[in-house]
């Protein structure tokens, strides 16, 4: 008999439909983890989390990855178990007051997990729960509603090049004509590569000259000044 809430609201003979096969699969990359390395794993997957620039997401994931000896899959069902015991605890009174001992011991019950790594369990399904009534669980939330419709900008890649400058061009088309090129100075180009998630176009390459960055950034800098004052108007964090 289940003692955890969220078991006894589970048809736990109906693994396969109720997605606790999938959950079980997840739970088993989590082991994966040094149970003495929780806490820094947190601490590390929280301020990629919290961190609000860019090259958060995908950076910051990365660097994580290495940290741990993770492979990208492994740390997706991490990321997985997570944000599904995220959900459980704050879906209402009951979750949330649910005890995370109940909750492992039903998850040996039930063949999810083995019985010798339940105490490693209770540690990173404690912290989990520890963090859901954080402001970790509002970004969470904040990250997944941006994230639902138009790409998002995962990172930015800029190249500065510079490209000869010849005294004229040639016509490809007829041979007999093609002079002998001379360079007559260079000039400077920079390259953009912008990297997009949540679309079929993973990135948009595009070049500027170089009098174009100072109009770049005075765009970007009133764009920040006109979000600042439209936070301070709707007095928001």
């Amino acid at each position: 008999m289940a003692r955890s809430n969220l078991f006894k609201n589970l048809d736990v003979e109906e693994k396969e439909e109720n997605g606790m096969n999938d959950l079980s699969n997840d739970l088993i990359a989590c082991r994966l983890l040094e149970e003495t390395k929780i806490d820094a794993f947190f601490e590390d997957f929280y301020s990629t989390i919290t961190n609000g620039d860019i090259k958060a997401e995908t950076l910051s994931k990365k660097t994580i990855q290495e940290k741990y000896h993770l492979e990208e899959r492994k740390y997706d069902q991490i990321d997985t178990v997570i944000n599904y015991y995220i959900g459980y605890f704050t879906s209402d009174d009951d979750a949330k007051k649910d005890n995370v001992d109940d909750i492992c011991a039903d998850m040996v019950e039930y063949e999810m997990i083995n019985k010798k790594d339940i105490d490693f369990y209770k540690k990173f399904i404690t912290e989990i729960h520890n963090h859901s009534f954080s402001d970790w669980y509002l970004k969470i939330r904040q990250i997944k509603t941006t994230n639902r419709t138009s790409p998002k900008l995962k990172d930015i890649r800029t190249c500065i090049e510079y490209r000869a400058v010849f005294d004229s061009d040639n016509d490809f088309d007829d041979l007999g004509k093609i002079d002998k090129p001379k360079c007559i100075g260079v000039v400077p180009i920079v390259t953009f590569q912008l990297n997009l998630s949540n679309t079929h176009l993973d990135k948009i390459v595009f070049q500027v000259e170089i009098e174009e960055l100072e109009r770049i950034k005075t765009i970007i800098e009133r764009t920040i000044d006109e979000f600042n004052a439209s936070k301070s108007y709707l007095k928001v964090e």
